[in-house]
């Protein structure tokens, strides 16, 4: 199972993301509301920040962002407060619920509505200074899992049933749905560079030419008066 380069078009029997699909997602991510955009823009710059930190600190993602504030001269009392309250060993089953709840967010990421893929980002980022990325991380990714599993395991019953008036869970729309919110989850910290390459190339890019409406002409009513008086005749 799989979906086709064309916009909602499933063929059967693949199994694959092409590159059409990647583009086609980047292009509905982008028409999701300027709000949106501009908080994974600055999401997707603090994760890049971490990534880079990697190599060097190795500081936890607040981490980063608290060395940010303190190279800018901003304030920075309310994370060293957040920070604290996190790394709270009696809240430690909280923090951990909260890197779940990252991954049923990101299950419920789809075209046009990134915002639960970057709710979701945000709650990792967050738990994983207590936690650790990589731990926050991979119960992220277990709740995504779980989510899809359940609702895959919930559709097979239903597979043979025909949607009639009801919508109904069915395992080739699941999986759809399922790739689509992690293909999206991938592609929302990678938001930084992608909406800046958008940006430069748009003034560059050709377009091709809109087709325009054709409206064919109403048919007169006595339009079929010749053809009957020749029947008549014969």
């Amino acid at each position: 199972m799989g979906w086709s380069g064309r916009r909602g078009r499933v063929e059967p029997g693949r199994v694959e993301l092409g590159w059409a699909e990647w583009i086609e997602l980047a292009r509905d991510a982008r028409s999701a509301p300027r709000w949106q955009l501009a908080v994974a823009g600055l999401l997707s710059v603090l994760w890049l920040c971490w990534l880079v930190d990697q190599a060097g600190d190795a500081r936890s993602p607040l981490g980063v962002l608290r060395a940010g504030l303190t190279w800018a001269d901003l304030p920075g009392a309310w994370l060293d407060g957040t920070r604290a309250w996190l790394a709270a060993p009696h809240r430690r089953t909280v923090v951990g619920v909260a890197a779940w709840a990252a991954g049923v967010l990101w299950a419920a990421t789809a075209r046009r509505r990134v915002l639960p893929a970057v709710v979701g980002w945000v709650l990792l980022l967050t738990v994983a200074d207590a936690l650790g990325y990589q731990a926050a991380a991979r119960s992220a990714g277990l709740g995504f899992a779980v989510v899809v599993g359940v609702l895959l395991a919930l559709s097979v019953p239903l597979r043979r049933r025909p949607v009639v008036r009801r919508a109904r869970l069915l395992p080739r729309d699941v999986f759809v749905a399922g790739a689509r919110a992690a293909a999206l989850t991938v592609l929302v910290p990678l938001s930084a560079p992608l909406l800046v390459v958008a940006a430069v190339c748009h003034p560059y890019l050709t377009r091709p030419p809109r087709r325009l409406p054709v409206r064919l002409p109403a048919p007169r009513a006595d339009a079929d008066a010749p053809l009957r008086r020749d029947v008549k005749r014969r």
